[in-house]
């Protein structure tokens, strides 16, 4: 019975794997046609642009991704309390200043 259980988890793992990737890429492909598919709907009738591609959308996507993924909000606070916190921790030299 032992040997079954182990067995099972050893093929249930690469499986799982493998359903996150398929999953991963068909949440990637729908990503694209909806900006493609909202960028060709409306900025040719709000700002008179042309259309695009799909791989122009995802384009915009990895842009907008690059420039305004910044890790939240949250993420940056503890940055900056870790470097204060780091630098109230340092021994203060009394000839320095």
């Amino acid at each position: 019975m032992n040997i079954l259980s182990s067995h099972s988890k050893a093929i249930r793992i690469p499986l799982l794997i493998l359903g996150g990737v398929i999953l991963a890429a068909v949440l990637a492909l729908l990503l694209g046609f909806v900006v493609q598919w909202l960028w060709n709907w409306l900025m040719p009738v709000i700002f008179g642009l042309g259309t695009i591609t799909f791989w122009q959308a995802w384009g915009l996507v990895l842009l907008s991704h690059i420039l305004f993924k910044t890790g939240g909000v949250e993420h940056h606070h503890k940055h900056l309390r870790k470097i204060h916190e780091s630098k109230a921790s340092e021994p203060v030299n009394p000839t320095e200043g």
